[in-house]
């Protein structure tokens, strides 16, 4: 078990957390600084404190329904 200061890198921060990697990638993505690409347990579940909100989805993830790409329709009709 890692102490509370111990520095990690994205797969030991990862795994200290209980998490897959992508969630910290995820991490990142909204905000989260991991200086040299390393950081703390105490960091990241600090950050995770005064972002209560967090979700791995909501940064990587969008579902689109029934458009296609650019928002079109499903039909192939009236594209170029």
């Amino acid at each position: 078990m890692s102490t509370m200061n111990e520095v990690h890198d994205v797969k030991g921060l990862a795994t200290a957390l209980k998490r897959s990697p992508s969630y910290v990638y995820a991490m990142t993505a909204a905000g989260f600084e991991m200086p040299g690409q390393r950081a703390t347990l105490r960091m990241a579940l600090q950050w995770l404190t005064n972002h209560p909100d967090f979700t791995k989805n909501g940064v990587y993830f969008c579902r689109r329904g029934k458009t296609g790409r650019n928002g079109e329709s499903g039909s192939v009709e009236g594209r170029k």
